[in-house]
């Protein structure tokens, strides 16, 4: 049996080098990258109080993440098994909950590094990804 991998993605410098990472170094046979749609970072109390343009527009932007993450994948000739998909919510919960709800073996992740006032109000992602998970969390930094 192979190997998948959870790949979260925020469109982020660190965010595509784990997605480099996750396919050099660790050789998956399945592949899932992960955009999640974070209410409060996008401002928003919660997808089914927005208005449908709102959405659509959140999901067109996180979609198009996922395209250019798809073409990414492609050009390094990897041939397992590939899902993209978008979630709503918390990253710090979506992302471990969803490594236990579809089997992934390892998530491997971008750390942008906020400090200061950043990492008081937003925290760290990968941090409580880390804390949350059930599987290894492998962190990369650009």
């Amino acid at each position: 049996m192979g190997t998948h991998i959870l790949v979260p993605i925020d469109g982020s410098r660190p965010a595509w080098a784990a997605l480099e990472h996750a396919l050099t170094a660790h050789a998956p046979t399945a592949l899932t990258v992960l955009s999640v749609i974070d209410p409060l970072e996008e401002m928003y109390l919660a997808e089914d109080q927005l208005e449908p343009a709102t959405v659509t527009v959140a999901r067109d932007h996180h979609e198009d993440r996922l395209e250019d993450a798809r073409g990414r994948v492609r050009r390094t000739g990897f041939s397992g098994d590939l899902e993209l998909v978008i979630k709503t919510g918390r990253p710090q919960a979506v992302i471990p909950e969803y490594a236990d709800e579809e089997d992934v073996d390892q998530i491997v992740m971008g750390s942008t590094g906020r400090t200061g006032l950043e990492r008081i109000v937003l925290g760290s992602v990968a941090e409580a990804v880390t804390r949350r998970s059930a599987v290894p969390v492998t962190t990369v930094r650009e």
